[in-house]
């Protein structure tokens, strides 16, 4: 069990193994409440949070622009073979 500091703004730290242990992220959300005297705290799935490792893989202003040439030239030489 570890024990943390509450601030003067009510704000607390907490461990970098605990967040890891339970998949809290940088700006990650928690559900907070009180249960027979107890505050629990819940980590909240981030929406998209599917999709955020794949976050930054197309970088480049032309990344878009690039994929769509390629898609239609694929569509045309489609069109070619049959």
């Amino acid at each position: 069990m570890e024990s943390v500091s509450v601030s003067a703004k009510g704000q607390l730290v907490i461990p970098k193994a605990l967040r890891q242990r339970v998949g809290l992220e940088d700006g990650g959300r928690v559900v907070v409440r009180v249960d027979q005297g107890h505050i629990i705290l819940e980590p909240v799935p981030a929406e998209g949070s599917v999709w955020r490792k794949w976050r930054g893989a197309l970088k480049g202003a032309r990344a878009l622009a690039e994929l769509s040439a390629e898609h239609q030239a694929e569509v045309a030489a489609d069109a070619k073979g049959s």
